[in-house]
């Protein structure tokens, strides 16, 4: 149920327990388990987007793209994360 930010790796919720507050949400969705739930889109878009940026962009010096930006603006303004 949580990503480990140093390794990338699946943690379950038993060991993340006492890490919880520094562990990234893994939703259900991205596993194919369960159905779409609150709150899922943003924990994914969180989730890419912090792997995004440190193993591909921020070693080539680059930012997320403008446009992705824009995109989670307008999925927040239609309630939708």
């Amino acid at each position: 149920v949580y990503v480990s930010p140093r390794t990338g790796r699946a943690v379950s919720s038993g060991a993340g327990e006492p890490y919880k507050d520094k562990l990234l949400a893994l939703p259900g969705f991205m596993t194919g388990q369960g159905a779409l739930r609150s709150g899922d889109v943003q924990a994914g878009l969180i989730l890419t987007g912090y792997f995004l940026e440190r193993r591909v962009l921020w070693p080539s010096d680059r930012v997320l793209p403008e446009a992705r930006l824009r995109m989670i603006d307008h999925l927040a303004a239609a309630g939708m994360v």
